[in-house]
């Protein structure tokens, strides 16, 4: 994700030319805006592998249980 971030990045720089203070300025807004969108990727997408894990591990405790319990039900 940060990888593509840049790579956006550079290529909106390239691609444009601040030739005064509010291009520059829209060009500040701009970054902050997409650093922001990918920060928030990121966190989500380290919250949803994280429960995804947290699930996982749920079920195959519970697995591990029942064959603990009762191990000809297997």
């Amino acid at each position: 994700m940060t990888i593509s971030r840049n790579y956006l990045w550079k290529y909106l720089r390239e691609e444009a030319f601040a030739d005064n203070i509010l291009a520059l300025y829209d060009e500040l807004e701009l970054q902050q805006l997409l650093n922001q969108f990918f920060d928030r990727a990121i966190y989500y997408g380290v919250l949803g592998y994280g429960d995804r894990r947290e699930q996982e591990s749920t079920a195959v405790d519970l697995a591990g249980l029942r064959r603990w319990i009762d191990p000809l039900s297997v």
